[in-house]
This record gives C-alpha cells, sequence and structure tokens, in this order.
C-alpha cells in the first residue's frame, strides 16, 4: 500500500521536470519569435503581456525573453497560442521530442 506522504516526492519531481520542459519549449518558441518577427510583433508581444498576465515590460528582445521564462503563468502554450495569432509558425514537434 502506497501512503499519499510516499508518492508525493514522486509527483514533485514530475512538476519540476514539467516545469523545465515547458521552459525548454518556451526558448525555443522565444527563438523562432526573434528571427521572424519584427518592431510590430515586438509591441504587440508587449501589448499581450500587458493585457494577458499585468505583466509590464519594455520592448527589448532581453526584457521580454527574461520576463517569459521568469513567469510561470506563462505556458509554452499561451506563447505557441500568441505566436499563430500573430501568424508566426509554430513547430509542433517541441511537444512530440524530448
Amino acid at each position: 500500500m502506497v501512503l499519499f506522504n510516499e508518492a508525493r516526492p514522486a509527483m514533485k519531481v514530475y512538476a519540476l521536470y514539467r516545469l523545465s520542459r515547458d521552459k525548454e519549449i518556451k526558448k525555443r518558441l522565444l527563438d523562432t519569435l526573434k528571427a521572424r518577427s519584427n518592431t510590430r510583433v515586438q509591441k504587440s508581444i508587449c501589448e499581450w503581456l500587458w493585457e494577458d498576465f499585468g505583466i509590464n515590460v519594455r520592448c527589448d528582445w532581453m526584457e521580454i525573453e527574461r520576463k517569459i521564462l521568469k513567469e510561470k503563468g506563462i505556458s509554452a502554450r499561451d506563447l505557441a497560442t500568441f505566436m499563430i495569432r500573430e501568424g508566426i509558425k509554430v513547430d509542433e514537434d517541441l511537444w512530440l521530442s524530448g
């Protein structure tokens, strides 16, 4: 019989794995976003961060990247949805690899 307390460390390890995996996907999505974007997209991502997450950020790629990677409330799926809405192709294999 497995007690709840015995199973809990495994749950924490999985949660940490999931967060690190999500962060890695966000990094790769941000690389794609930076490579294919322009000033309009950069301003749009700043607005998106403010309107959807309440995050005020300067429209500077280094700060945008830092805030998105640091914020656990922004998932890789949120970022991918933003990119699709802006017309930027998202590599679906990011979620399948690894």
